[in-house]
């Protein structure tokens, strides 16, 4: 019998332990978002201030992508539950609908803000980009907090839906392209597009598709 009970022990406290990580997780998780911006937006500045424009938007992603984009990631979930997050999961009519309109609206984008001539190995890059950051920044911002808070609309859905329109006044500011609103205003509807689709599938596979062919759409103007 005592064994029993001391089995039954284990086993609260073990479940006790996962809780109490969980939600120091979720703490972190939480202020992660605002730190990030904060952060980013020293980073972008600062390379300006140093580099000038042109360079600092490329030396903010190769702060951002590895730091926030896989690290922290990692930290928090883990290399197997990034890898389940890509699992395929089959899309109702809405849900499409969601997919499809972030690249519907980068390809009419392309006709209001006019064309941009760049040279063959600028565009290049700008496709490297865009592959690099629909599959990264998926991971982090819907990723993650579909995984932490599991069914949470308010932490899982709305927070990181909110920080990822913020967060793009970092590189907005230093960007010659686009209106630093123009483009903060997009990413607040993409976002909540990439946000519901993974909520409602618990995976990132089809925000990852619909970000990165509107990257690619929006870049290749």
């Amino acid at each position: 019998m005592r064994s029993i009970y001391g089995l039954k022990s284990i086993r609260i406290l073990l479940s006790d332990s996962k809780g109490r990580r969980m939600v120091r997780k979720q703490k972190i998780a939480i202020a992660a978002l605002p730190v990030l911006t904060i952060m980013m937006i020293g980073v972008y500045q600062g390379a300006k201030h140093f580099l000038g424009a042109e360079l600092a938007w490329y030396t903010g992603f190769w702060v951002y992508w590895p730091v926030w984009c896989v690290l922290y990631p990692w930290w928090m979930l883990g290399w197997r539950k990034i890898r389940d997050l890509f699992r395929h999961q089959g899309l109702k009519t809405s849900g499409w609908v969601f997919m499809v309109f972030p690249p519907m609206m980068a390809f009419i984008g392309c006709f209001l803000f006019g064309q941009q001539q760049r040279a063959a190995s600028g565009i290049i890059v700008y496709i490297l980009m865009s592959f690099a950051n629909g599959v990264l920044e998926e991971i982090l911002w819907r990723g993650v907090y579909i995984n932490v808070f599991p069914d949470n609309k308010l932490w899982g859905f709305a927070w990181p839906t909110v920080w990822f329109a913020l967060w793009h006044f970092a590189p907005g500011s230093i960007s010659p392209l686009t209106g630093v609103w123009i483009l903060m205003a997009g990413a607040a509807v993409f976002g909540a597009c990439w946000g519901w689709l993974a909520m409602k599938t618990g995976s990132i596979r089809w925000s990852v598709i619909s970000h990165t062919l509107s990257g690619l759409l929006w870049v290749l103007r």
